[in-house]
């Protein structure tokens, strides 16, 4: 597209590319109560606004410094997008809002580094510290969105979400010349 930004190109590429990928692996449905239907719309609201912050950061962040992190939103997108593509199907997993925290800090990571804070380490940052996926087993079973636990979990989600937007929002005002 001509008149194209190249980091909207390149968005537009990644997210055709992540769709093109997540369609080749179909969910599958799962009889679900209305409880749990209720945690999958969660996860697919915060994995929307997840994807949404991400874009705005990328998009306010000045363009001769946002070239070197398009490597580091190529592997973010698709996180926050499979969140939101595997809630849609019914099969978000609770470990998956602990993967959104971890991805949210790697988002004010980028974002600090464009705007003149420790430059960012891609071979550090996308580090697992911790297997996520085993947090899911029998202790999270049968918590719908009513649960003590889910509520604490989307709670934190939540939390975690408007304090790196403050942030982001922070230190991208710092760092615009007025």
């Amino acid at each position: 597209m001509p008149d194209e930004d190249e980091f909207d190109h390149f968005y537009r590429v990644v997210a055709k590319k992540t769709d093109m990928l997540l369609s080749c692996h179909l969910p599958k449905p799962l009889a679900v109560s209305e409880e749990e239907n209720a945690v999958q719309e969660k996860f697919k609201e915060m994995a929307n606004e997840c994807i949404d912050l991400l874009v705005d950061a990328m998009r306010r962040i000045p363009a001769e410094k946002r070239r070197p992190l398009f490597s580091v939103f190529g592997e973010l997108y698709p996180v926050f997008e499979s969140v939101r593509w595997t809630a849609e199907g019914g099969c978000a997993k609770w470990w998956m809002a602990l993967q959104i925290m971890e991805k949210l800090e790697i988002v004010r990571k980028m974002v600090s580094s464009a705007c003149g804070g420790t430059p960012l380490d891609r071979g550090t940052v996308f580090a697992r510290k911790v297997d996520l996926t085993g947090v899911d087993g029998q202790a999270l079973a049968g918590h719908g969105l009513g649960s003590n636990l889910s509520v604490v979990i989307f709670v934190l989600l939540h939390n975690v979400f408007s304090n790196v937007k403050s942030d982001i929002d922070g230190m991208v005002s710092a760092s615009t010349p007025y």
